[in-house]
């Protein structure tokens, strides 16, 4: 639902991440540590996985921005969330990479939004509102 154009073609590498101080070093991964709360983590089909929530926090903060608005847009859409609630979470990341960019596209996420060039534009119109968010 978030994909940029033609990102169907590739297999992206998996994303594995542990609890601090533990990694997964292979080609096949993008892998490093995250600080999960007892809330961020649910299971799906016995498997662990962040909630759509969290998921949407990390996507907002470390995509690019594109991808990012897409993301939270796609996210938010599912239901699984509010947006209140999403606006709520940011002020948790202060201090992470990426917070600033989190920070200023949470209040404009949009469940409307139905494809990644519909987020992209609306991220284009509003580029003078937002700033620079690096």
């Amino acid at each position: 639902m978030a994909l940029a154009p033609n990102d169907h073609l590739v297999v992206p590498r998996v994303s594995a991440f542990h609890l601090p101080h533990h990694r997964l070093e292979n080609l096949a991964t993008d892998s490093g540590s995250r600080q999960l709360g007892n809330g961020d983590v649910m299971h799906l089909q016995g498997l662990p996985v962040t909630t759509p929530l969290r998921t949407a926090c990390d996507l907002g903060r470390l995509l690019h921005r594109d991808s990012a608005f897409a993301a939270l847009d796609a996210l938010l859409r599912l239901g699984s969330f509010t947006h209140e609630a999403l606006v709520n979470e940011v002020s948790r990341f202060r201090g992470f990479r990426g917070v600033r960019q989190l920070r200023a596209f949470a209040p404009l996420a949009d469940a409307g939004a139905e494809t990644f060039g519909e987020s992209g534009v609306e991220v284009a119109v509003d580029r003078s509102i937002v700033g620079d968010t690096t």
